[in-house]
């Protein structure tokens, strides 16, 4: 579903890198500078298809069990070059990001299958720190400044089921990158409440961002 350029889907790059220090030295300052996070599987949708609410409303979505430790690992291999390349990586780095965001919330009642293994995985503030920066520096390269995205609506798997990866879904629910947007300029403007669900924010818009990564560049 696309949508005219808005100031509801436009965000600096400047700005989404602030937003991402303020989350993460809130998750260190709680957590530490090492996290433990538990692995195991979860449910993803392609970029590709995360967007295309009116062709799935009669049919049924893909889905693709997506383990975590393979996300890590695909950004943990670094840029290789080229749009295709970022937008996989930012489609792992959306995954590690939303299930750091789930995991480590106060409250948080998510949980994995449990007829599935779920090995702990340890990642640094600083290595994921790294990792997201170097996103962003090539995402700048492509955007400029100013990152506009062509995408609103999109398809989500409930949280209470994203782990529970032996049965798909018995339905999907339906988020907005402007919403998710306006949740990060907010805490750009306060950072008192920062919370780290605010990484589930940071992975929804990074999926947009891949999504108009695809008209850029000779190789889409």
């Amino acid at each position: 579903m696309a949508h005219e350029m808005n100031d509801s889907l436009s965000m600096s790059v400047a700005d989404l890198k602030r937003v991402f220090v303020i989350v993460v030295d809130g998750i260190e300052e709680d957590h530490g500078e090492v996290l433990c996070i538990e692995g195991g599987f979860y449910w993803s949708i392609s970029i590709d298809e995360f967007f295309k609410i009116y062709e799935y409303i009669d049919n049924p979505i893909p889905l693709a069990r997506r383990r975590l430790g393979d996300s890590l690992d695909e950004l943990r291999r670094g840029h290789r070059g080229g749009v295709d390349d970022l937008i996989r990586r930012l489609t792992a780095l959306a995954g590690v990001l939303q299930v750091m965001g789930l995991r480590i919330s106060p409250g948080s009642d998510v949980h994995s299958d449990s007829s599935r293994e779920c090995e702990p995985l340890w990642i640094s503030i600083g290595e994921l720190s790294s990792i997201f920066a170097q996103s962003m520096d090539r995402v700048q390269e492509i955007f400029g400044d100013r990152i506009d995205l062509d995408v609103d609506y999109f398809w989500a798997v409930p949280f209470d089921c994203i782990f529970e990866t032996d049965e798909r879904p018995a339905e999907l629910t339906i988020g907005q990158v402007s919403e998710s947007l306006e949740w990060l300029q907010n805490l750009r403007d306060d950072v008192s409440r920062v919370l780290p669900y605010y990484l589930v924010w940071i992975a929804d818009v990074l999926r947009a961002v891949g999504h108009a990564a695809g008209g850029y560049g000779p190789e889409r």
